[in-house]
């Protein structure tokens, strides 16, 4: 394992020497997992390990660890969120070779090149094990059903209770 995280390399040549790769990005330093609501000060750890697969195609093993923050979409509060997932991939050529992988492989597609930003790859993963509907795990909206108490509103004459008087005479 390196701790010098490359920001490209050859997934044949890595698989061929079943070479992996370790390390942490900044959460900042990913383009489209800045578009979510975040810390920017928090940090993601990763492990990759290439190899070849039986059928022949480069896999790719890893997990992806760190804690995010996100906003609650019931209070619309920050709030922590874990993050540990753990993926097996597929590197392949184009998207109509990832029907005939086996199902344990999830497909990885990098075209004519052998080559892989290996970012891409985590914030790929990171992206993927992300609540479709961010939300703390406690009912956090419970202080907002509890209803406030209730004044008695004052008795109201009636306006035309002095036509009653009237009517009497």
């Amino acid at each position: 394992m390196s701790n010098r995280i490359p920001e490209r390399i050859n997934a044949k040549l890595f698989a061929r020497t079943e070479r992996g790769l370790n390390g942490q990005y900044a959460v900042q330093s990913f383009g489209r997992l800045n578009d979510i609501p975040q810390s920017a000060g928090e940090v993601v750890a990763f492990e990759v390990e290439f190899s070849f697969a039986p059928n022949g195609h480069i896999q790719v093993k890893g997990h992806v660890s760190g804690t995010l923050q996100l906003m609650c979409q019931r209070c619309m509060q920050p709030f922590d969120y874990s993050v540990k997932t753990e993926f097996l991939l597929a590197v392949i050529e184009s998207e109509h070779l990832a029907e005939s992988l086996p199902e344990q492989y999830e497909p990885y597609v990098v075209g004519d090149s052998e080559e892989l930003q290996v970012q891409d790859l985590i914030e790929d993963e990171l992206i993927l094990a992300l609540p479709i509907i961010p939300k703390h795990e406690h009912d956090c909206i419970a202080k907002f059903r509890e209803k406030p108490p209730v004044e008695e509103p004052e008795e109201r004459k009636n306006p035309f209770a002095v036509l009653e008087t009237l009517k009497q005479k």
